[in-house]
């Protein structure tokens, strides 16, 4: 997406480079400053996606909803769910939070919320999506509602929405992967025996290969 709407001809080694640096210097933090950082920044994020699913309604068509399961059957939308909630697997990091919780009771309670939220904000992004941009358009894209937010302007003067939804997109990605690699060298250690501290540098710099690898080979 940094491709897509700031730097398309900037190397992937670089803006995946920068990203990584952002997210070592948080790990090296300790989880207990990622998670502070989230209590500043994740409110931050909800709002300006609140605010652009809010300032986009003048692109609504209700009728792109229209015919429920016109397209697919009910199995076919839940099997194509499936296939695509397996890839993203952040509730791994709930329960690699678990140890860290000082009310270890309230473990139930964070995980149905949690997932409640993000169901919901999911949904009611890709209905705003469907409105948006229509059925048709959405499938073809690949960030759509990126796309979305570059079409919301409130008459000739105030535009460039789209930054405030790229803003929010670079601080919710730091984050996540700070998380990510954080605990992932926390599992190294515990399986080393060795501070998690040793293996984040070298985890990050495979990580940096393997996507820039992986990307410029793609179409």
């Amino acid at each position: 997406i940094l491709d897509a709407a700031l730097f398309p001809e900037t190397p992937t080694l670089v803006t995946a480079g920068i990203i990584l640096i952002t997210c070592v210097l948080l790990s090296y933090q300790g989880f207990r400053n990622i998670a502070r950082l989230g209590e500043v920044i994740i409110p931050i994020i909800l709002v300006i996606i609140f605010l652009l699913i809010i300032l986009g309604y003048r692109n609504y068509d209700i009728d792109e909803l229209l015919p429920i399961l016109g397209d697919s059957t009910f199995k076919e939308i839940n099997l194509a769910a499936m296939n695509v909630g397996i890839r993203f697997l952040d509730v791994i990091l709930l329960t690699m939070i678990t140890p860290y919780l000082s009310k270890k009771e309230d473990l139930n309670k964070i995980f149905f919320r949690s997932l409640l939220y993000s169901t919901i904000l999911n949904t009611l992004i890709v209905v705003v999506i469907q409105m948006g941009l229509g059925v048709e358009f959405a499938k073809h894209l690949a960030f759509p509602f990126y796309t979305f937010t570059r079409l919301i302007n409130l008459g000739e003067i105030i535009q460039g929405f789209d930054s405030l939804y790229i803003i929010s997109w670079i601080m919710g990605n730091a984050l996540m992967i700070s998380g990510y690699l954080y605990f992932a060298t926390v599992a190294l250690g515990e399986i080393t025996n060795r501070k998690n501290s040793y293996f984040i540098i070298p985890i990050s710099i495979i990580v940096l290969i393997l996507v820039t690898l992986i990307k410029d080979n793609l179409p």
